[in-house]
């Protein structure tokens, strides 16, 4: 159900998106922990990360950020997984324009992943943005996480 839910967002789909989001968030509150098998995650956690990657792909920031307001990380969710929610958090902060909250986040992750994170798209995206309000904020963190957000 969370596939088919993050496929939809992608999509653009919202009314699929919140037709399968329901059944996934019920089965992980019926398993009540989370659990890592042969690769596979999920769990209460999972769901509600996934739920606010769904609403920010959707557009929907406001949602994105009540949804991480209710989300506390377990020690079992893997390291990028981990990271890849913070930079969906990144992302709806800069749409709500928590602009330093956002900058906090991005350098959290570019310290935590510096390997993965300069393959990633979203760091440049959520640092052009922050660029809009201060381009000093960015080569700020452009120095402390060791990569160019902005060129």
């Amino acid at each position: 159900m969370i596939s088919a839910a993050v496929a939809a967002s992608r999509k653009g789909d919202a009314d699929a998106a919140d037709d399968h989001l329901p059944q996934a968030h019920a089965s992980a509150a019926r398993l009540g922990h989370d659990v890592s098998l042969y690769g596979t995650h999920f769990g209460p956690t999972f769901a509600n990360t996934e739920a606010v990657g769904i609403a920010v792909a959707l557009g929907n920031y406001g949602r994105a950020l009540n949804l991480a307001s209710r989300t506390e990380l377990s020690g079992s969710m893997p390291k990028l997984a981990r990271n890849r929610y913070k930079l969906d958090v990144a992302l709806a902060q800069c749409a709500a324009g928590l602009y330093d909250q956002a900058a906090d986040v991005l350098i959290d992750v570019g310290l935590d992943a510096p390997e993965w994170v300069r393959h990633q798209a979203l760091p440049g995206v959520i640092g052009q943005r922050i660029a809009k309000v201060s381009s000093a904020k960015v080569r700020h963190i452009s120095d402390v996480i060791g990569m160019p957000l902005i060129t």
